[in-house]
């Protein structure tokens, strides 16, 4: 377990930076995002205001792309490098061509001074070089080898040959386009993962305008329809059971939120997601004085997103859910303390307004 250390005490302004092994982890898991909101903030900061912190940000980068290059990674880090340092186009490129370049390296025959070179290159690089690990590996290469990769990585790229990686990158797209489709107007009170903040109409009724585009709705539900035909994973069963979920179709939205947590069991915005779901589709048949089975709903409900903060006690959409769940439920002690716990994680997002009404309508109810 990499020791969770505040990673920006200890250095001062204009100092020529020796880094700490606990400022190194600190952005290790900013990339792999499993920091804390409090050192979130911290490394954000410094990388707007300090040229060598970005540059140390920069080798860390590096590392890991090569680290998972190698199969060098701990199982725990390389699940979280395929989860969440993999979701850009540019990341993916580089450990495709981080890839190539290990696979040519350890085929081409050296000796000499040469091999003794490239046992030098088997360690890690130490903080500070000027040139990255991936970049002195590459020039070990002979100039014929060091062609035919170039070659194969144009021809890679030309045909989408990074797509051998689980994560697809239909998902991307797909979710902006859904937030386009919901950015006048949001279609649950409960928060989904991946969505932009947008305002909930609480009243609602014959006279209600629909605020929905669906032109870019219809446009997400193609993309993601078409890669989970080609590509069913957690991550596109996750994207398009949010598309579902958002159009309010809870049945579908369960079935792909299950399917991806059979494969990813320990992922907290599935869970959110879930959780989210059960809690909607709890509050309708409520509405609609269905009773059978509502009390379930809400248990399981409760449970998943528990669950997600368990595995991420910053995962903002899993409190705002949580708060929402013992509101409803008339739990008022415990809605106001969530109320409370999020509001002090994010005090000052554009959700913040939503949970502060929350909280004043629980305090006026009191």
């Amino acid at each position: 377990m990499i020791k969770k250390a505040r990673c920006y005490e200890g250095q001062t302004e204009g100092q020529n930076m020796d880094w700490k092994p606990e400022e190194e982890d600190c952005i290790r898991r900013y990339l792999l995002d499993e920091a804390t909101q409090d050192e979130r903030r911290q490394v954000e900061a410094r990388l707007l205001e300090e040229d060598d912190y970005g540059e140390l940000a920069l080798l860390i980068e590096d590392e890991l792309i090569d680290d998972y290059a190698r199969g060098a990674l701990p199982a725990r880090e390389r699940k979280l490098f395929e989860r969440n340092f993999l979701l850009t186009p540019q990341r993916r490129q580089d450990l495709m061509i981080a890839r190539e370049i290990t696979k040519y390296a350890a085929a081409q025959p050296v000796d000499g001074a040469a091999n003794q070179a490239r046992g030098s290159e088997t360690r890690q690089p130490q903080r500070g070089q000027e040139i990255g690990w991936r970049q002195r590996r590459f020039n070990l290469l002979s100039p014929a080898w060091r062609a035919a990769v170039f070659a194969l990585l144009i021809l890679g790229l030309g045909l989408g040959g990074w797509w051998w990686w689980r994560g697809e990158p239909e998902v991307e797209p797909a979710m902006a386009a859904l937030n386009r489709a919901y950015a006048a107007q949001r279609p649950l009170k409960a928060r989904i993962t991946g969505f932009d903040h947008a305002p909930f109409p609480e009243a609602r009724g014959p006279e209600q305008k629909e605020e929905t585009d669906y032109v870019a709705l219809d446009r997400a539900e193609r993309i993601l329809l078409d890669a989970m035909a080609q590509r069913p994973n957690p991550l596109t069963q996750h994207a398009l059971g949010r598309l579902y979920l958002a159009k309010k179709d809870f049945h579908q939205a369960r079935k792909l939120f299950d399917a991806a947590l059979q494969s990813d069991p320990d992922n907290a915005q599935l869970h959110s997601d879930l959780g989210a779901a059960l809690f909607e589709q709890w509050n309708q048949s409520r509405s609609a004085s269905q009773p059978a089975g509502s009390e379930e709903l809400r248990s399981q409900s409760l449970e998943h997103l528990t669950r997600a903060l368990e595995l991420n006690s910053s995962l903002h959409e899993a409190r705002f859910n949580r708060a929402l769940l013992y509101q409803a439920s008339g739990s008022a002690p415990l809605a106001r303390e969530e109320w409370q716990r999020y509001l002090a994680a994010d005090p000052n997002s554009r959700w913040t307004a939503d949970a502060k009404k929350e909280l004043d309508n629980l305090q006026k109810a009191r």
